[in-house]
């Protein structure tokens, strides 16, 4: 698989403009196409709508060459995104959210109706950045099935900027778990270097709380965490279950890379 096509929902809003941006410098730096959706309410709203997705993606090709796909639908967002992305066969969504308010609100109890439902990742972005593309991405592992499904599209990402991957186990202190979890890191090793993607090996001595991801992740400078979705909450993995906004919107702004768990018999993984 590769990053090919990105979808971007817009309610035109600063921090739906921040995710644009983001998904823009995929562009620069691929040759990935942008698809930017907006999604009105009634026919009344399509011709607004339609212009003001015109203006920017005039500006856009004028200011980096980058051409967009403007794409209108009349309906309920949250459906609508997962329509298109089928639809354009996208391989990763990205989307801006700016806490509990606005139309791109994906926190509380409007977070798991959008992500699980989600056919494709999905990256959640909080605000612009000063420095624009992902440099050093978190990924967390540990001895689910699951889990291996983040690393496909972590890579990808690594493999458009050049990134580093910081990976995260626990240091398990069972015998028989210890020697699952070397299993797992030696096949995550070997298909990173596959991959020829710069990588860290770090661990925990302890499982923690979402609280520790985020302080590990400003540690290495991360401007990237990739997390799975278990269809019923958030997890991060060796950190345990916590609340979804703790992450998606954590005080560092770190960018969150979402994947929704698929059952690991349909899955055709790269190790």
């Amino acid at each position: 698989m590769k990053l090919e096509r990105l979808l971007v929902p817009t309610d035109f809003s600063d921090v739906a403009e921040c995710a644009f941006m983001d998904a823009i410098e995929f562009a620069k730096h691929s040759d990935v196409e942008v698809c930017h959706l907006h999604v009105v309410e009634s026919r009344d709203e399509v011709e607004y709508g339609r212009r003001r997705l015109k203006e920017i993606s005039h500006k856009i090709y004028k200011d980096f060459g980058v051409k967009v796909c403007d794409i209108i639908r009349i309906g309920q967002f949250k459906k609508a995104i997962g329509d298109v992305a089928l639809e354009m066969d996208v391989q990763l969504i990205i989307m801006g959210t700016d806490g509990m308010q606005g139309m791109q609100v994906i926190t509380g109890s409007h977070a798991m109706k959008i992500l699980t439902k989600a056919p494709r990742p999905i990256l959640i972005v909080q605000q612009c950045r000063l420095k624009p593309g992902f440099q050093n991405i978190v990924v967390p592992l540990d001895l689910k099935d699951e889990t291996k499904q983040k690393l496909d599209i972590a890579v990808l990402v690594a493999m458009v900027f050049k990134a580093r991957i910081h990976l995260l186990a626990l240091r398990e202190s069972d015998e028989f778990l210890k020697t699952k979890m070397d299993q797992t890191v030696h096949h995550v090793s070997k298909y990173l270097k596959e991959h020829k993607i710069d990588f860290t090996l770090n661990y925990e001595e302890e499982s923690h709380f979402s609280d520790r991801l985020i302080k590990f992740a400003e540690l290495v400078s991360a401007d990237l965490i990739t997390i799975m979705n278990y269809k019923e909450f958030i997890v991060t993995e060796i950190f345990g279950v916590s609340r979804e906004q703790n992450l998606i919107t954590n005080n560092a702004n770190i960018p969150i890379l979402c994947v929704n768990a698929k059952e690991t018999a349909k899955i055709v993984g790269g190790y």
